[in-house]
């Protein structure tokens, strides 16, 4: 229950659970950071070195940046200086650094705007390495591009290739896993394939061996995701176990030692573990009870526990129990709650973090909806305003003269009615809202208004 309160009586409101705005997937790159937001729109923010943040200049931007106007955004994926993204259509589009055809369009020039790979639309799912791309059609057929110096690109030879490749001949392929020079796939039978670098184990094939074509990783049948790191991979079975192999110095497997581990190794005991990422040296990962972990390189603060110590085993960030998932990149984190709410922690020297500054953070800090510079009092109604904004618990109305507040609305970005009274005149208690950006609306002596506020 929420209490609007007007001067008498006291007006009792019921508000529907609401997804604040407005993050619906995200993605961390190298040093920056990609986001698709309930609404279907595209944006971006951070290092933009070789055009990786698509707004059609090399400029780093510490705030997070609509690209384009298309509501048809699906997913992301962030390599190190480039950047892949399909929409609701099925369509490609990639967008940075080409030194090594990574963008995929048959040429080796950096694009600094968004472009469409090709004219097919049947891509379903993607994943930007280092300096190489991979993605999966609807038909289960995995492709690739880019650098394949150590045959990362897994068609049996260490060419580098600027168009989109097939690898092999299967078509069952189903989930996808991309690192510094290293490649990841899970087929729908639920094996689990590599290829690529393998100078620490990374391929989790028992050797240190190269390998230029998929090859299975063991004989179990029950992977359901994988994610690479520079050099290290973490994986989650079906029941819920968390594996882990590759490069350790920096404890990014996560089982208590600093060695290498050429072999997936089970990490702890729990059967709870939902989604994965790895980072360059650090890794982060949800369980289904909402709780979020993170290991490894510690020294920006990437794994979110207020502290640059680093760990070997995973460490709990925060105590919240609603986190939806992870994204981690080269020394920063991303997490999305379930209200989807985004937050950010670690390094943000190129304002990898999205909060509109160039300073690390050590803990999750909300990364706003809207780009800095918004104005966020809208409204010129020069007998009504309100106060904090923004604001935590409530809203305070101050009213002068003979004007009446009618028909109040308060709605997200996107119009989408959250709360509705009429006459009120005091404060509002916006406590249950989400952290994120809204809309106040009402009448008010025969003109409608509106001003935006911020809760958090």
């Amino acid at each position: 229950m929420t209490k609007i309160y007007i001067f008498v009586p006291i007006i009792v409101l019921s508000i529907t659970t609401f997804k604040a705005q407005c993050w619906q997937s995200v993605s961390a790159g190298g040093n920056h950071s990609l986001g698709v937001k309930t609404n279907g729109t595209l944006w971006t923010w951070g290092w933009n070195y070789g055009g990786q943040l698509g707004d059609g200049s090399t400029t780093d931007n510490n705030s997070v940046a609509q690209i384009g106007s298309a509501a048809n955004w699906k997913s992301v994926s962030g390599g190190m200086n480039h950047s892949m993204a399909l929409k609701t259509d099925g369509t490609l589009w990639t967008f940075g650094d080409n030194s090594f055809g990574q963008l995929c369009d048959g040429t080796n020039t950096n694009a600094l705007v968004t472009i469409q790979i090709g004219t097919a639309t049947d891509w379903d799912k993607i994943v930007a390495g280092g300096l190489h791309s991979l993605a999966l059609k609807t038909n289960g057929t995995l492709w690739a591009c880019g650098d394949n110096y150590f045959g990362q690109l897994g068609n049996g030879t260490t060419t580098a290739t600027n168009t989109p490749i097939q690898v092999g001949t299967g078509n069952n392929w189903k989930e996808l896993g991309a690192g510094l020079s290293i490649s990841y796939g899970i087929k729908t039978d639920g094996t689990l394939w590599s290829w690529g670098s393998n100078s620490y184990g990374e391929l989790g094939l028992g050797n240190t061996v190269d390998t230029y074509t998929p090859t299975q990783v063991g004989t179990a049948t029950n992977w359901k995701y994988v994610s690479a790191g520079s050099n290290h991979a973490i994986a989650v079975r079906t029941d819920g176990t968390l594996w882990a192999w590759g490069h350790n110095t920096n404890g990014q497997l996560g089982d208590g030692t600093y060695a290498n581990k050429s072999t997936p190794t089970q990490i702890g005991s729990a059967t709870n573990w939902k989604t994965v990422e790895a980072g360059a040296y650090h890794s982060t990962a949800v369980k289904t009870d909402g709780t979020m972990w993170a290991w490894g390189n510690n020294g920006y603060g990437q794994c979110g526990d207020g502290t640059t110590n680093f760990s070997g085993v995973p460490v709990q960030v925060t105590s919240a129990t609603n986190w939806q998932s992870s994204a981690a990149g080269l020394v920063h984190s991303l997490a999305n709650k379930t209200d989807a709410t985004l937050w950010s922690f670690g390094e943000n020297n190129y304002g990898q973090l999205g909060n509109s500054s160039n300073t690390n953070t050590f803990s999750p800090t909300f990364v706003n909806c809207i780009p800095a510079g918004i104005e966020v009092n809208s409204f010129t109604n020069p007998f009504v305003s309100i106060y904090p904004n923004p604001t935590t618990h409530y809203l305070y109305f101050d009213v002068t003269g003979k004007q009446t507040i009618e028909n109040l609305s308060i709605t997200d970005t996107d119009g989408k009615i959250i709360l509705e009274q009429k006459n009120a005149e005091s404060k509002i208690d916006v406590h249950e809202l989400s952290n994120g950006v809204y809309l106040l609306k009402y009448f008010s002596n025969g003109k409608n208004w509106s001003v935006k506020f911020i809760k958090h």
